[in-house]
């Protein structure tokens, strides 16, 4: 009697154990939809693109260029607040303007500085906003809203790319410096879309300089802070074009997200117009880029992607811009899961 009471509590343990998830959830991992989803809340008629997305957990900061301030005459930077949310019981999955009333990571005062700061009456495209020396993401939160900017702007003629930060002078007010160019990146022809490797010290960006647009990088001095040497106007800094990331056609909006970097380009294996593209780390070196494929790329153009990493998630998160049909017009805002590509140490 005791062995069959004893049998009859260890197969209870069995069923339990087998029928509660793991932690007392449904669903222990988030899922994100593997074809690209429309982010309405962002969008307009005009073009909504060049996405660059600091985060917070499940919570974003992004920064994207739109026309619509000018009813489609010019490009400005602006920001909005996004959260991505997933019910671990039921997979429901929510995406758009924060969804729990939270204040946000960023003051929205200081948001709005840089913004005042880098808009012009010209075009100010591929926004990036970090730290001063780190990348902006989940783990590293900065409480003295330290921060630095590069985007690209065309008031020269051409595009140039630019920099300002936190004036670190000032201890009293919150101000940032007088936006400048990175001479040293720059040339006579289009230079855009900068994307800062922290860990190795090593500016991205696509310019036209030779004829098509290519990606090329800059490798800073590794005993000097990055914002140091982007600062350095006299810096002799070698400007190399990425060979493998390369090619005849237009390859443009590299970025960089630790062992994994995503950009566009219109070569030839792909589904038409730009695609999207991504390529992997090896060693001191980048694979062979590989096409994200017909599930994302369309015969339109799909365009400034970035890759991020979700702790809790089964896919990485994509984001871009199209300018596909069923959007609300021009180029819009889209997101996506991916296979997981990038490492993370959390």
């Amino acid at each position: 009697m005791i062995r069959r009471r004893g049998i009859i509590v260890f197969l209870l343990l069995v069923i339990l154990m087998t029928a509660c998830p793991y932690y007392g959830y449904k669903y222990n991992t988030g899922v994100l939809p593997t074809s690209p989803v429309n982010l309405e809340d962002f969008n307009t008629q005009y073009d909504d693109y060049n996405l660059s997305a600091p985060t917070i957990n499940h919570l974003f900061t992004l920064f994207f260029s739109t026309n619509r301030n000018s009813d489609g005459e010019n490009f400005d930077i602006i920001h909005e607040d996004f959260e991505i949310e997933f019910d671990k019981d039921n997979a429901d999955l929510t995406a758009g303007k924060i969804i729990n009333n939270w204040w946000g990571l960023h003051d929205p005062s200081v948001l709005n500085q840089i913004l005042d700061t880098i808009n012009t009456p010209y075009n100010e495209l591929g926004p990036v906003v970090s730290y001063l020396n780190e990348e902006m993401d989940s783990y590293h939160y900065n409480e003295n809203d330290q921060y630095l900017v590069l985007w690209a702007s065309d008031q020269s003629g051409d595009l140039d790319i630019m920099l300002t930060h936190t004036d670190t002078d000032d201890d009293t007010t919150l101000l940032f410096i007088e936006p400048a160019e990175i001479l040293y990146l720059n040339s006579g022809s289009d230079d855009a879309y900068p994307s800062i490797d922290f860990d190795n010290k090593i500016i991205y960006f696509c310019s036209d300089r030779g004829l098509d647009f290519d990606i090329y990088s800059c490798e800073l001095p590794a005993q000097r802070e990055v914002l140091y040497s982007l600062e350095n106007q006299t810096l002799d800094a070698d400007i190399l074009k990425c060979a493998v990331l390369s090619s005849p056609s237009n390859d443009k909006c590299p970025s960089i997200s630790n062992n994994v970097l995503v950009f566009t380009s219109d070569r030839p294996g792909g589904q038409g117009g730009y695609d999207l593209w991504y390529s992997v780390r090896e060693g001191s070196g980048w694979s062979e880029p590989e096409n994200f494929g017909k599930q994302i790329n369309t015969e339109y153009d799909e365009y400034r992607p970035i890759l991020k990493h979700l702790n809790d998630f089964q896919h990485d998160l994509l984001m871009f811009s199209s300018n596909r049909p069923g959007g609300k017009g021009g180029f819009d805002l889209y997101f996506v899961g991916v296979k997981k590509l990038i490492e993370s140490d959390y």
